[in-house]
């Protein structure tokens, strides 16, 4: 083991990358975002394929879209240690609800015709965790509440073990499917699933316990990181057409670049890398890193909101009327920027009042005994 591997050891057992993790977690839920943003707001059907622009926004897109699984590696980094609440899973679940019904009502109340209540309408607004209305977020919660099973059965396993059990999830869950591009027989679901997420918690605490898996440097590996979004765009650009000549159909063409493809994985395994390999951060945002991370589910709740999505990304920011001009990119990233502020400003106003809901009624109950 080199020295550099060493001293990576050394700084994963004192936990000293936990702010790396942190600092991971908070910039890939802004990436998430931008691809939030040019899908729902339009960009990415409005570029010509081929042009410039197209090539630009295309990478852009397929550079952010690791973001997903650099975020649940990230966050289950944090998970393996910090333990599990249910106070913590209580407050996550009342911030999916408390946001799918002020969202839905801010809907409803500036276009009462696009709705018309029925069971499955009620289903999905007042039960958004089991509905499926909210994806990502449902997922992430999900997650959270199984780690600490997940987590005590990995730490029982030895080295070799846990490193066998990851070649066999990614082995069915990413390579099969990626090779074979109609088959999905453990239904990976793109990646869009919790098979797949605990797949990234596995991965993510193998490589806590065995931090010489990372052998390039940050520069590397976020080189490396550009090198899949780059292999992506071009694939997608060449691949859907000769799809189609085979399969009659290109579809199976998302297989490219879905949540669980190689690729992606790849691109995320490189952006994951390159934020664990840079040095421990020790600048004064450290400190609030820990306070961010727990705010990325309400941001992800907020600004991926199904039942405002067409108001955010239709009317206040909209990019999709500058998609044919460079001024694209760069108001991509600030009205994502906004967003992302906003949605964080909200949920810890959320947060620090269900904060102060609970503490009240703490102080009631001690005063009652």
């Amino acid at each position: 083991m080199s020295d550099a591997e060493k001293d990576l050891q050394e700084a994963c057992r004192g936990e000293s990358l936990d702010a790396n993790a942190s600092l991971a977690a908070v910039v890939s839920m802004f990436a998430y975002l931008v691809t939030v943003l040019l899908s729902r707001g339009g960009v990415l059907d409005a570029l010509a394929p081929g042009t410039a622009l197209w090539w630009a926004v295309r990478f852009m897109n397929y550079l952010c879209y690791a973001s997903v699984n650099c975020f649940v590696m990230s966050v289950s980094w944090l998970l393996i240690t910090k333990g599990f609440s249910w106070l913590r899973a209580a407050d996550m679940l009342l911030s999916l609800l408390l946001w799918s019904v002020v969202f839905f009502a801010a809907a409803f109340r500036m276009d009462p015709a696009a709705y018309h209540f029925s069971p499955s309408l009620f289903f999905r607004v007042f039960m958004p965790f089991v509905s499926g209305s909210f994806g990502l977020p449902s997922l992430l919660i999900a997650l959270y509440i199984v780690s600490p099973f997940i987590a005590g059965s990995l730490s029982r396993m030895t080295v070799g073990q846990h490193a066998s059990l990851c070649f066999m999830m990614v082995l069915m869950l990413s390579f099969i499917p990626g090779v074979l591009v109609f088959s999905d027989a453990c239904y990976a679901l793109h990646g869009r699933s919790l098979i797949w997420f605990v797949t990234l918690f596995i991965l993510s605490a193998y490589i806590r316990r065995d931090p010489g898996i990372i052998k390039l440097s940050a520069s590397s590996s976020f080189c490396f990181w550009l090198a899949c979004a780059a292999v992506t765009t071009a694939a997608m650009y060449v691949l859907p057409g000769a799809l189609y000549s085979v399969f009659g159909k290109n579809s199976y063409a998302s297989s490219i670049y879905e949540y669980n493809s190689i690729l992606t994985l790849c691109s995320s395994f490189f952006m994951f890398a390159g934020f664990m390999r840079l040095k421990p951060v020790k600048w004064s945002l450290c400190g609030l890193l820990p306070d961010l991370v727990p705010l990325m589910l309400g941001v992800c709740i907020i600004a991926a909101c199904p039942w405002t999505d067409k108001f955010i990304y239709g009317r206040l920011a909209s990019p999709r009327r500058f998609a044919g001009t460079a001024a694209v990119i760069p108001l991509s990233l600030m009205y994502t920027l906004a967003i992302f502020a906003v949605a964080l400003s909200a949920e810890f106003i959320r947060k620090t009042l269900f904060s102060m809901l609970l503490g009240s009624r703490n102080e009631v109950s001690e005063d009652g005994r």
